[in-house]
């Protein structure tokens, strides 16, 4: 899954399920790919301001329901 961090910040730091994966860089869009697990927590903070999201890895596609967010 690659996770794609907008911002204004030149650069972030990356947590997936707690655990440091990188610092990131760039402008604007900020990306990294990660191996998926059943449950994926991402934390992202960068000059003390920090956000959260959390992504669920599901087996099987569901048409009903929108590709964007299950």
């Amino acid at each position: 899954m690659t996770i794609k961090i907008y911002t204004n910040m030149n650069n972030a730091d990356l947590y997936v399920n707690g655990k440091f994966i990188k610092t990131l860089s760039g402008e604007k869009v900020l990306k990294c790919k990660i191996k998926m697990s059943e449950v994926n927590k991402i934390k992202v903070i960068s000059n003390g301001i920090s956000d959260n999201a959390i992504f669920y890895m599901v087996k099987k596609r569901d048409n009903n329901k929108s590709q964007n967010w299950i």
